[in-house]
């Protein structure tokens, strides 16, 4: 279709038909350049909604989970560490578990000893009676060494039936043993022991259970302690800040939801006036 020069006055009645006025195809190429840009303008608009829309879901998972990381591509070197840390957990709390047994074996141990040691405390009395009759008649001696007799079999029954867990304490074979600490229990099954040896028994329990296993195990725990809050730094979620953090993406989603309204407006607008023309 021929053009012509455009002039300064408007075409009148008389203008050749068939010819179209050099602005008039300005506008009409305005126009397609405008729809074009509308498009791209709508396809960035829809890709920033999109990545918008991907930020909410990624802070919502924290906050619904309560860890940081819950996949590896959150914090790859984070996930690593908070591993290692977990493992090292796990051992310290084997450990923590060991060392609160073997203190309840201690304690059980001890539990028997006193109370075989209160009967033979009770018999070094009767001893004494038993030395100077006078004054005691017939029946009460008698009587006084039936109970020292009596004393002596609780003892023996005692220290023969003590046992943790279906195991025997006293017969020689067992130990209380937890990292380089060792204490082996004696054999008490043979004969009634002393007063005095039962006193040092315990003496060696106790010194065992505070020296080597309450000692060891505040260590441990307080270790426990400082692992798990290092791994939870790293791991779990920090409430304050990623609620903050959605707060944020979905405003960001939302003014991106309208620029994308406003954008697809245009676009259709400009479509319209392409094929218009």
């Amino acid at each position: 279709m021929p053009f012509v020069t455009p002039h300064l006055f408007w075409p009148g009645p008389d203008y050749p038909a068939g010819l179209v006025f050099a602005p008039a195809k300005s506008l009409i190429i305005g126009v397609m350049v405008g729809a074009s840009n509308s498009i791209s303008n709508l396809s960035a608009t829809l890709g920033r909604l999109g990545n918008a829309f991907q930020r909410v879901q990624g802070s919502t998972a924290p906050l619904a989970t309560g860890q940081r990381i819950n996949r590896a591509a959150d914090d790859p070197s984070g996930l690593i560490s908070s591993e290692n840390l977990a493992a090292v957990l796990e051992a310290l709390e084997a450990e923590a578990y060991t060392l609160r047994r073997v203190d309840t074996i201690a304690s059980t141990a001890d539990g028997y000893l006193s109370a075989a040691s209160d009967l033979l405390v009770v018999n070094a009395g009767l001893e004494v009676q038993l030395s100077n009759t006078a004054g005691l008649a017939p029946g009460e001696a008698e009587a006084l060494r039936n109970q020292f007799a009596a004393n002596q079999q609780a003892v023996t029954r005692i220290t023969n039936s003590a046992a943790f867990n279906g195991v025997k304490l006293f017969n020689g074979t067992y130990s209380l043993q937890v990292g380089g600490g060792r204490l082996e229990l004696p054999n008490l099954a043979s004969s009634v022991p002393t007063q005095q040896a039962l006193a040092t028994l315990r003496g060696e329990i106790g010194a065992f259970q505070k020296n080597i296993v309450s000692s060891r195990l505040q260590v441990v725990e307080q270790t426990i302690q400082s692992t798990a809050q290092t791994r939870s730094m790293i791991r779990d979620t920090d409430y304050a800040q990623q609620t903050a953090e959605l707060l944020r993406n979905q405003t960001l989603a939302q003014a991106s939801t309208a620029a994308a309204g406003i954008a697809m407006q245009q676009a259709s607008l400009g479509s319209l006036l392409d094929i218009t023309a």
